[in-house]
């Protein structure tokens, strides 16, 4: 077919009618072989693979003329092979042209231009290229779009097959690959055009088939049921194992479908093997393409769906530590997968101290006081992909205090003030002791969250020594600091 190509359709002034049905006027023409026409009123019809292409699009029912964001501007005029012309004067009767065409009688050409509407605006369609340019922003396709889908997945052609150029010229074909090589090497916008007849290997039939126009390869097209769409779902279960189940529009009557990883093939699955649809591995760190394929009739050259599984190393935990006194410490998480990793606890010596991460909301930091001693803190996480616990730890040593205090002149004339400033003199208990020679005369317990670090007396003269002492279970030899003190 050649969309520049004309037929002259000769309208007599005594003019035939042969039926009216709905909105067709179907009319019969003379058409003289060397196109010299006498005088009278002509229709000058072009012949349109597009149009065959938006037909069709009407017939598939994947276009609605009565489609209320786009309509079509009445009277055309369409063109049938046999030469007869038809007045198409509403919807109803572009219905009744496209449902009255057969193998031997089918709508080859129309006279331009076409007017559509769209959104209270003209569209004029001048020629072809118009044409073309209306159907594809309609996401019809084209005869190339829908040639290509089906050409080599439904069927080849009986070689040699004659096409023109996009100069206009006929070029033999003599393989399949020469064919996409001879589409793919022309100007923009080309469309396939064959020197009709040509002969076709339909793979779901037994005998070639005789093509003798685009109405005909669309007969093709649309009794071509083309590729199932493919799908599967992943589901991930623990030490690695993964579940891949196939899910997909036809899968009961898809005969059979192949399991494909890196692409290695791992299995047969459907109806024809018994399969149950699924495919369970055990996958080790690593990247995988997991495919499922299948080739059928409608679907000779196959086709897949494949999914990318990326399996995570275990990852490796750390945390740094920030000293900020000798006994209060922050911890706080760092490691390449912490945003990926769901979660993880922190402990302290075997004791579970609080759960971090991304589905815990956490924050990455644990805040710690400590009294002296050793500890071992750790983070501990459970990943469905490591068999084993997964844990960083580190050792925390909290030395035993060494108490120290500074001494001023209180307010009275013999009162003195004490203040404790030593590490940890926050964290824990201590006490203030008083002597006179070797008597204890005043005591006072201070420290911790209670307690000021200051401790006042007013004294009488003589020779005093001032002492704060701690002890706690991890320091049982505790620690102690003394001043001596003349008062005169």
């Amino acid at each position: 077919m050649c969309p520049k190509a004309k037929i002259m359709i000769k309208v007599l002034q005594n003019i035939l009618i042969l039926f009216f049905c709905g909105g067709i006027l179907l009319l019969q023409a003379c058409v003289e072989d060397d196109l010299d026409f006498p005088e009278g009123e002509s229709i000058e019809v072009t012949e349109s693979g597009a149009l065959v292409t938006f037909l069709n699009s009407i017939d598939e029912e994947t276009f609605d003329p009565n489609n209320p964001e786009i309509s079509i501007t009445y009277p055309i005029n369409l063109a049938f092979n046999t030469g007869i012309v038809i007045q198409v004067t509403n919807n109803q009767g572009l219905l009744e042209a496209v449902e009255s065409q057969s193998s031997s009688f089918y709508i080859i050409g129309v006279e331009f231009p076409v007017e559509f509407t769209q959104d209270g605006q003209a569209i004029v369609v001048e020629n072809e290229s118009d044409f073309l340019q209306v159907i594809e922003e309609l996401d019809l396709g084209t005869f190339r779009t829908d040639f290509e889908v089906f050409f080599q997945q439904c069927f080849d052609f009986v070689y040699p097959v004659d096409m023109i150029n996009s100069q206009e010229q006929e070029v033999t074909l003599s393989t399949s690959s020469e064919l996409v090589g001879f589409i793919n090497s022309q100007a923009s916008g080309y469309q396939p055009q064959f020197v009709f007849p040509v002969q076709l290997e339909v793979f779901a039939r037994d005998e070639p088939v005789i093509v003798n126009s685009h109405f005909d390869f669309y007969d093709i097209f649309n009794n071509c049921q083309g590729c199932p769409k493919l799908f599967f779902d992943v589901l991930e279960g623990e030490n690695g194992q993964y579940t891949f189940t196939a899910n997909f529009p036809g899968i009961a009557t898809l005969p059979s479908y192949d399991w494909i990883i890196n692409e290695a093939f791992i299995e047969r699955d459907g109806p024809a093997v018994q399969g149950d649809n699924q495919l369970v591995q055990i996958l080790t760190p690593g990247t995988y393409l997991v495919c499922i394929t299948a080739n059928t009739t409608d679907c000779a050259l196959g086709t897949d769906f494949c999914r990318e599984i990326v399996v995570e190393d275990c990852p490796d935990l750390f945390f740094n530590v920030a000293q900020e006194t000798p006994a209060n410490y922050i911890f706080i998480a760092d490691f390449p997968a912490i945003n990926t990793l769901p979660s993880y606890d922190w402990f302290i010596n075997d004791q579970f101290i609080e759960s971090d991460g991304l589905i815990n909301e956490g924050d990455n930091v644990l805040l710690q006081a400590f009294p002296p001693g050793t500890y071992r803190v750790c983070i501990r996480s459970e990943s469905a992909n490591c068999p084993t616990l997964l844990e960083f730890c580190r050792d925390i040593v909290v030395e035993c205090p060494e108490p120290f205090f500074n001494v001023v002149a209180g307010q009275g004339p013999n009162s003195f003030v004490f203040n404790a400033d030593f590490p940890g003199d926050d964290a824990i208990i201590y006490e203030w002791n008083v002597f006179l020679g070797q008597e204890l005369i005043a005591s006072e317990i201070d420290g911790g969250l209670d307690g000021d670090n200051v401790f006042n007396y007013e004294f009488s003269p003589g020779l005093y020594t001032i002492c704060i002492f701690t002890e706690t279970g991890e320091c049982p030899q505790g620690g102690q600091f003394c001043q001596q003190l003349t008062v005169e």
